[in-house]
């Protein structure tokens, strides 16, 4: 079964499957230089093949684990994708990671959809804690963790390598009781 979040008339998260692969390929295709400043998986992702591989590892997951990984779909069209990469039932924590396609950023569409994935971390799985690391250069990531109350817990120095550079890399959280639905 294909989960599949309805945010608002416009805004859908539903779990990435097979059929799409080549929707996914073309958008990190097409917004290539936007996300390569952040991500290190941007040139590893050169076909259609690529983005198969890695939603069949996200079905896997989910399967074991309820690691979440959604499409973000706007008007019909997929623009981002948002998930968690893991789900630790022992320490009852997970990571929200996202990114969305350039034209698509300031419409509020990540903070809808990572309110909507914090309700899935928090009342559907019943976890403690929820984490955001992002770059520290990542203004607009950082921003949605602030606006949703993340609390800032850590810079880790170094933390990431793209394009030959270390990048810092932020660890934001939210606890259970600091969750305001």
């Amino acid at each position: 079964m294909r989960i599949n979040f309805e945010l608002d008339e416009d805004i859908q998260l539903k779990q990435l499957q097979s059929s799409d692969a080549s929707p996914l390929y073309s958008l990190i295709n097409s917004n290539r230089e936007h996300l390569n400043e952040w991500f290190v998986w941007v040139n590893k992702t050169q076909s259609p093949q690529d983005g198969n591989t890695f939603i069949s590892s996200t079905i896997e997951k989910y399967e074991k684990t309820k690691a979440l990984e959604c499409g973000i779909w706007y008007k019909h069209q997929l623009v981002g994708v948002i998930g968690m990469r893991y789900v630790d039932m022992t320490l009852k924590s997970t990571e929200i990671g996202y990114w969305l396609g350039e034209s698509f950023e300031g419409k509020g569409i990540m903070t809808k959809s990572v309110k909507r994935m914090l309700a899935y971390a928090f009342k559907e799985l019943q976890l403690h804690k929820v984490e955001i690391r992002c770059a520290e250069g990542n203004r607009r990531s950082q921003a949605v963790a602030e606006r949703l109350n993340f609390v800032k817990e850590a810079m880790l120095r170094d933390n990431g390598y793209i394009n030959g550079r270390y990048h810092n890399q932020l660890v934001y959280s939210l606890l259970e009781n600091e969750y305001e639905g």
